[in-house]
């Protein structure tokens, strides 16, 4: 086996972004509920020649403030209840 002398060094490329198949799998999900929230909600996405692809850094900023809006909404007082 030949040794390469002075071999550079070689970063690992970065993800940017997901196909779909593996947004739903991270969000534990299916296929067709990402397409729903493609729909219905703000989740990042874009094309590219026709496939769909989620940018990596949007889409977890998008996670955090799902996630957020979540806790704020159970840690809101109901208006209807009355304090006994």
């Amino acid at each position: 086996m030949t040794s390469w002398p002075n071999k550079p060094e070689v970063e690992p490329i970065q993800r940017t972004a997901y196909k779909i198949n593996e947004v739903a799998k991270s969000l534990g999900t299916s296929e067709g509920t990402v397409r729903k929230l493609m729909k219905t909600t703000s989740i990042p996405y874009f094309k590219i020649d026709g496939t769909l692809r989620f940018p990596v850094a949007e889409l977890q900023r998008w996670v955090s403030e799902q996630a957020k809006a979540y806790d704020a909404a159970r840690s809101e007082p109901a208006g209807d209840e009355q304090a006994a």
